[in-house]
Protein backbone atom coordinates (compact mmCIF):
# COMPACT_ATOMS: atom_id res chain seq x y z
CA UNK A 1 0.00 0.00 0.00
CA UNK A 2 2.52 2.47 1.03
CA UNK A 3 4.70 1.36 -2.01
CA UNK A 4 1.58 2.45 -4.03
CA UNK A 5 1.84 5.97 -2.90
CA UNK A 6 5.49 6.42 -3.32
CA UNK A 7 5.43 5.52 -6.40
CA UNK A 8 2.32 7.59 -7.56
CA UNK A 9 4.51 10.34 -5.56
CA UNK A 10 7.74 10.34 -7.82
CA UNK A 11 6.60 12.11 -10.36
CA UNK A 12 8.84 14.74 -12.09
CA UNK A 13 7.31 17.60 -11.11
CA UNK A 14 7.50 16.01 -7.43
CA UNK A 15 11.22 15.19 -8.30
CA UNK A 16 11.65 18.81 -9.88
CA UNK A 17 9.93 20.45 -6.54
CA UNK A 18 11.83 18.40 -4.19
CA UNK A 19 15.21 19.17 -6.06
CA UNK A 20 14.37 22.84 -5.91
CA UNK A 21 13.34 23.16 -1.97
CA UNK A 22 16.76 21.06 -1.89
CA UNK A 23 18.26 24.16 -3.53
CA UNK A 24 16.67 26.59 -1.35
CA UNK A 25 17.03 25.03 1.66
CA UNK A 26 21.03 24.40 0.83
CA UNK A 27 21.49 28.33 -0.52
CA UNK A 28 19.36 30.09 1.61
CA UNK A 29 17.78 28.12 4.94
CA UNK A 30 20.89 26.72 5.90
CA UNK A 31 23.47 29.67 5.89
CA UNK A 32 20.76 31.97 7.34
CA UNK A 33 20.27 29.49 10.54
CA UNK A 34 24.35 29.32 10.98
CA UNK A 35 24.00 33.08 10.96
CA UNK A 36 21.31 33.22 13.64
CA UNK A 37 23.41 30.84 15.21
CA UNK A 38 26.42 32.57 15.57
CA UNK A 39 24.51 35.74 16.63
CA UNK A 40 22.47 34.15 19.40
CA UNK A 41 25.47 32.46 20.61
CA UNK A 42 27.91 35.32 20.99
CA UNK A 43 28.52 35.29 23.86
CA UNK A 44 31.76 33.96 25.83
CA UNK A 45 32.55 30.27 24.78
CA UNK A 46 29.65 30.41 22.60
CA UNK A 47 27.03 31.18 25.74
CA UNK A 48 24.00 32.67 24.77
CA UNK A 49 23.39 36.51 24.40
CA UNK A 50 21.14 38.60 22.84
CA UNK A 51 24.17 41.82 23.31
CA UNK A 52 24.54 42.45 19.26
CA UNK A 53 20.20 42.57 19.24
CA UNK A 54 20.30 45.31 22.09
CA UNK A 55 22.97 47.45 20.38
CA UNK A 56 21.90 47.36 16.79
CA UNK A 57 18.31 48.55 18.55
CA UNK A 58 19.94 50.93 20.80
CA UNK A 59 21.48 52.72 17.78
CA UNK A 60 20.00 55.87 17.16
CA UNK A 61 20.53 55.53 13.30
CA UNK A 62 18.72 52.22 13.42
CA UNK A 63 15.94 54.58 15.42
CA UNK A 64 16.10 56.69 12.60
CA UNK A 65 15.71 54.29 9.99
CA UNK A 66 12.78 53.19 10.93
CA UNK A 67 11.75 55.70 11.84
CA UNK A 68 12.13 56.91 8.01
CA UNK A 69 10.71 53.87 7.02
CA UNK A 70 7.22 54.02 8.23
CA UNK A 71 6.45 57.34 7.00
CA UNK A 72 7.61 56.45 3.66
CA UNK A 73 5.65 53.62 3.92
CA UNK A 74 2.61 55.59 5.42
CA UNK A 75 2.88 58.19 2.82
CA UNK A 76 3.13 55.96 -0.44
CA UNK A 77 0.09 53.66 0.81
CA UNK A 78 -1.89 56.78 1.53
CA UNK A 79 -0.97 58.54 -1.67
CA UNK A 80 -2.03 55.03 -3.59
CA UNK A 81 -5.26 55.26 -1.91
CA UNK A 82 -5.40 58.55 -2.92
CA UNK A 83 -5.07 58.05 -6.81
CA UNK A 84 -5.62 54.26 -6.90
CA UNK A 85 -9.73 54.21 -5.18
CA UNK A 86 -10.83 56.74 -7.31
CA UNK A 87 -9.56 55.19 -10.66
CA UNK A 88 -10.96 51.63 -9.65
CA UNK A 89 -13.92 53.53 -9.49
CA UNK A 90 -13.67 54.92 -12.75
CA UNK A 91 -13.16 51.69 -14.36
CA UNK A 92 -15.47 49.28 -12.61
CA UNK A 93 -18.32 51.42 -11.74
CA UNK A 94 -18.72 53.91 -14.32
CA UNK A 95 -18.68 53.98 -18.60
CA UNK A 96 -15.46 55.44 -19.03
CA UNK A 97 -14.44 55.92 -22.32
CA UNK A 98 -11.62 53.33 -23.90
CA UNK A 99 -11.54 51.61 -19.72
CA UNK A 100 -10.02 48.73 -21.35
CA UNK A 101 -6.73 50.83 -22.57
CA UNK A 102 -6.70 52.21 -19.25
CA UNK A 103 -6.86 48.85 -17.35
CA UNK A 104 -4.16 47.85 -19.59
CA UNK A 105 -1.78 51.08 -18.97
CA UNK A 106 -2.18 50.40 -14.90
CA UNK A 107 -1.40 46.88 -15.10
CA UNK A 108 2.03 48.14 -16.79
CA UNK A 109 3.62 48.87 -13.21
CA UNK A 110 3.37 44.83 -12.37
CA UNK A 111 5.05 43.97 -15.69
CA UNK A 112 8.03 46.14 -15.06
CA UNK A 113 10.45 45.02 -12.37
CA UNK A 114 11.64 47.74 -9.79
CA UNK A 115 14.78 48.16 -10.77
CA UNK A 116 14.35 49.08 -13.72
CA UNK A 117 12.37 52.08 -12.40
CA UNK A 118 15.27 52.25 -10.03
CA UNK A 119 17.32 52.76 -12.97
CA UNK A 120 14.85 54.90 -14.27
CA UNK A 121 14.67 57.40 -12.02
CA UNK A 122 18.43 57.33 -11.39
CA UNK A 123 18.74 58.55 -15.13
CA UNK A 124 15.93 61.12 -14.72
CA UNK A 125 17.01 62.62 -11.48
CA UNK A 126 20.57 62.33 -11.55
CA UNK A 127 22.20 65.57 -9.76
CA UNK A 128 24.51 66.25 -12.18
CA UNK A 129 23.36 64.70 -16.25
CA UNK A 130 19.70 64.23 -15.10
CA UNK A 131 17.05 64.77 -18.05
CA UNK A 132 14.94 66.26 -14.98
CA UNK A 133 17.36 68.42 -13.95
Amino acid sequence: MVQRHFKKMMTPQFLLLAAAVGILFVFCVDPFLILLEKVIFSGTDGAFSLTPYKEVLASPSTRKAVLNTLIVSSTVTLACMIIGVPLAWLLTRSDFPQANRFRSWLCLPFAIPPYIGAIAWIFLANPTTGVLN
